[in-house]
């Protein structure tokens, strides 16, 4: 039985932020990787990603699709998902400031499942599927963890599945 979404998502505290795939050619889509690395199978082929993310996946992953999200540096927000997504421009910088600091706390809100995840250096990611791209016509979050993936749509809808992770 897959344990609450909240406990689920509070199991990223203590764990690095190592992968994060976004920008221009990803669309609206954002993936973090968190936690340890553990090693493809088969190593992905596509040269724009870091070595790390095409010979590893995360313990637990977050993927944006179409959500709205900022990421905040004591409380102001230095890129979000209407950032320029271009190579070497805000939404780059502004994720990259992520990449590699541990998380510290993560708040769930239970009306629409939104999150906020606390990173070390005063950092904050914020994220929330009801807060979504009009255009993107699949709007959802998906939080992987060993075993299960809890995926929450446009309407605050929480669903969790099995997680066959082959690596």
């Amino acid at each position: 039985m897959a344990p609450p979404f909240e406990f689920a998502l509070s199991l990223l505290v203590g764990k690095p932020l190592w992968g994060i795939i976004a920008g221009w050619g990803t669309g609206s889509h954002v993936s973090m990787h968190f936690g340890q690395k553990l090693r493809l199978s088969k190593p992905i082929q596509n040269l724009h990603l870091s070595e790390d993310c095409r010979m590893f996946s995360g313990e637990y992953g977050l993927f944006l699709q179409g959500v709205a999200w900022r990421v905040l540096h004591a409380g102001v927000v230095i890129c979000d998902f209407n950032s320029d997504n271009r190579t070497g421009c805000e939404m780059q910088e502004g994720l990259g400031w992520l990449k590699d600091k541990f998380v510290v706390s993560v708040l769930v809100d239970p009306a629409d499942w939104a999150f906020k995840i606390e990173f070390e250096k005063d950092l904050v990611l914020h994220g929330a599927a009801a807060l979504a791209f009009d255009d993107v016509p699949e709007r959802r979050f998906d939080f992987f963890m060993p075993g299960f993936v809890y995926s929450v749509d446009e309407e605050g809808s929480l669903a969790v599945a099995t997680r066959c992770h082959q690596v």
